[in-house]
């Protein structure tokens, strides 16, 4: 069962909060989301994350972004497609959709987000998340790097966000995004990678450990950073390609022969008396095939 509403005042306030207007978000490969076309990110649940089912119906918040304005946004979960929404405001660059979901069961589910613009769909956001029966009354877990323990002895290193961007599983765009900056949004740091081009952080507003880039395009570091711990990027995502389809064989058709009318009615003169067809006395019918004298 899937429930959609338009959460129109929390867009408002963003673009508030942003001075009124809705800024690009960057990624750490310094690319713009709007030179990527249409993009789409859950906010929430997060990757890992475990729901319980008695807490039905889930929020699935998603948001888009597309230079030329997102004209739709489609959920699907596991590979089906179960709702699709237009922006309630028309064709705008920036959008913010709450999804209501019930699973049908207990299980892992994929999640999946695509913004559209026009004819042309982006590459889809994905979650992974896990549904449970059982109801210990605690908070849905959430999936913490290792690295988290850290923390207290680094509580007074932050990482201020100069621009929009994402934050990711890894360092890079290949990456799914767990989290997102708006400018100036800040972050407490647990590790940093050994060529110092990112940091690990945690969310701001989900608290699970994610990868932000540094440098004056990005964010930078204050408070107490010294001695911070180095940690390593997870291996890369893999993506199973698509099975390119084989061609159809395709049968020659063969040759068809022209019917050869009988004599007494294609048009010539066969036994040459100066008579054709019907003309010729020797012919009883068109049908008769011998012209010749009898």
């Amino acid at each position: 069962m899937i429930k959609l509403s338009i959460a129109l005042p929390a867009v408002i306030l963003f673009l508030l909060l942003t001075g009124c207007s809705a800024l690009p978000l960057f990624d750490a490969s310094e690319t713009t989301l709007t030179t990527l076309g249409p993009q789409a990110w859950i906010d929430a649940p997060v990757s890992g994350q475990t729901l319980h089912l008695s807490s039905a119906p889930f929020e699935v918040v998603v948001h888009g972004n597309a230079a030329s304005g997102v004209t739709g946004v489609e959920l699907s979960v596991n590979g089906q497609v179960l709702a699709k929404t237009n922006p309630p405001n028309g064709s705008e660059p920036f959008t913010y959709i709450v999804f209501d979901w019930t699973p049908p069961a207990p299980g892992t589910y994929q999640l999946s987000a695509r913004a559209q613009a026009g004819e042309l769909y982006g590459s889809p956001a994905q979650v992974e998340v896990i549904v449970v029966v059982e109801d210990s009354g605690e908070a849905p877990s959430f999936p913490l790097s290792p690295t988290l323990a850290v923390e207290s002895e680094h509580a007074g290193c932050q990482y201020t966000a100069l621009v929009n961007l994402f934050c990711r599983s890894g360092p890079g765009r290949i990456y799914p995004d767990l989290d997102d900056f708006v400018a100036n949004q800040i972050a407490p740091v647990v590790g940093i990678l050994a060529d110092q081009s990112h940091v690990q952080v945690l969310g701001p507003n989900f608290g699970a450990a994610c990868f932000v880039p540094l440098g004056a395009d990005f964010g930078q570091l204050s408070g107490d950073c010294n001695d911070l711990p180095m940690v390593t990027a997870p291996p890369p995502p893999t993506f199973t390609p698509s099975p390119t389809p084989e061609p159809l064989a395709t049968s020659t058709p063969r040759p068809t022969s022209t019917p050869v009318p009988p004599q007494c009615s294609d048009r010539a003169d066969n036994d040459g008396d100066g008579r054709t067809d019907l003309a010729d006395r020797e012919c009883r019918d068109a049908d008769d095939n011998d012209e010749a004298n009898r």
